[in-house]
């Protein structure tokens, strides 16, 4: 489903499981022991771009042993869906399929080789990757902290934010804790000439409000996280990243060739992860439960594809494809306003998002019309009518989004479709790929 306000198609989670924090211990407050270094510095993020849709991504491939828990889309480009190995896809091949789906994935997997538009949205969010693991690993800064501890933490360190730089391999012992000390708007960058090694047992721990999403390993070497230890930040290599026996992981993994989970967690939807997954508003997959429907006449149905042929005979329907799934909702505007609606809380910043087509069976004066709008101020998303596609005339899909002002609240976004004048030739609204996204924090 898409995720945007625009008409470029992005990644399709399925609904969270719910928002999940991991770490070994439990941190409040400053650290009662070890070395804290480095002064604050005020720095800007790294941008992701539409990288930052996905748990996981990279160039070579993904492969897992079973007992993986990821939360959040997993993409692999320019190599084929095929390359995301023991995930147990559904479906296992890519064929007409925008995506695939696994049980140890609470989002969509998506390799080159799915159908359009997804392979070119894999190219767009695998150059916004490399850029910025070139923007992490080349980021100036005046007080940057070069070669700390020459690369080799001690049992226990507390980083203050900055910019901190190694020209060789980077350690954290077995057994270690590292602990992100600062608020949830402070940033840090690790620039790793080499390797990255975080040992068996060994704990990455956020404290005061320092958020994951702000943490940003740039590795020029491999990235291994050991048995049984937890990290947390956006990782990007330009190398592989392996996540070793029940390691864990709040964040994201972004490598320029491989990644390895063996029952292992990966965290893109909790508080202080890299990107909060949409949730969809079920209207998918034939599944309108929650929707209430204002309906006479013809009946509300989902189809796979939506080939009408104009009852005059004026013109042939244009055939619809789904946006996401198998399925889109269709809407005939019947004998007077036949309508579905949903009521939701939107929290602020948060993005209501879809896309909608007008196919008309009428001709002026008989304008029938279809609208997507949002109630708590009538915000129209999408309007169409036949004076505006012209007679028998239709649109394509056409991608729309309502963010949410200040405050949130709760909101009902209403599909429906109108048969002016007369009861003779029924319009058609079509809805698909409805879904809701709080906003990244």
């Amino acid at each position: 489903m898409p995720t945007q306000a625009s008409t470029g198609a992005q990644q399709e989670p399925r609904s969270l499981r719910g928002t999940r924090t991991l770490s070994k211990n439990t941190v409040a407050g400053e650290a009662s022991s070890g070395r804290t270094l480095s002064k604050k510095t005020a720095i800007d993020p790294v941008d992701l771009g539409t990288a930052g849709n996905f748990a996981i991504l990279s160039k070579s491939g993904v492969s897992t042993t079973p007992g993986s828990d990821v939360c959040g889309n997993v993409g692999t480009s320019p190599i084929a869906a095929t390359a995301l190995t023991g995930f147990s896809l559904t479906p296992t091949t890519a064929g007409d399929a925008k995506f695939s789906s696994s049980a140890m994935v609470t989002g969509n997997l998506y390799g080159a080789s799915h159908a359009a538009p997804t392979p070119a949205m894999l190219s767009a969010s695998v150059s916004a990757m490399e850029a910025a693991y070139t923007d992490a690993a080349g980021r100036a800064d005046p007080n940057k902290k070069v070669e700390l501890f020459a690369g080799s933490f001690p049992a226990t360190a507390v980083l203050e934010p900055g910019v901190y730089k190694w020209s060789s391999v980077v350690t954290v012992p077995v057994g270690g804790t590292v602990t992100f000390n600062g608020s949830s708007t402070d940033q840090w960058i690790m620039q790793i000439a080499g390797n990255l090694a975080i040992g068996t047992n060994a704990n990455i721990l956020l404290t005061n409000g320092a958020k994951a999403e702000n943490i940003f390993w740039a590795v020029a070497g491999d990235i291994a996280v050991g048995v049984d230890a937890h990290a947390e930040g956006i990782f990007l290599t330009y190398t592989m990243i392996a996540m070793k026996t029940g390691s864990s992981l709040n964040g994201a993994l972004y490598a320029q060739t491989a990644v390895t989970l063996d029952a292992a967690t990966i965290n893109a939807c909790g508080n202080n992860a890299a990107i909060e997954a949409p949730q969809t508003i079920n209207e998918d997959q034939g599944d309108l439960t929650g929707w209430n429907q204002d309906i006479t006449g013809p009946a509300i149905y989902e189809t796979e594809s939506f080939y009408e042929k104009k009852s005059r005979g004026q013109k042939r329907g244009d055939l619809y494809a789904p946006q996401s799934g198998n399925s889109f909702v269709v809407i005939p505007s019947g004998c007077q306003t036949n309508r579905i609606s949903k009521s939701f809380t939107g929290n602020e910043g948060g993005t209501i998002s879809g896309w909608a087509a007008f196919d008309a069976d009428d001709y002026v004066p008989y304008n029938d019309v279809a609208v997507v709008k949002v109630l708590q101020g009538n915000e129209i998303l999408f309007y169409e009518d036949i004076s505006s596609v012209g007679n028998w005339g239709s649109t394509p899909w056409t991608a729309f989004s309502f963010t949410f002002p200040s405050g949130g609240g709760t909101f009902t976004l209403e599909a429906s479709c109108t048969n002016t004048k007369d009861c003779k030739l029924t319009s058609f609204l079509l809805l698909d790929g409805v879904q809701y996204s709080d906003k990244k924090s």
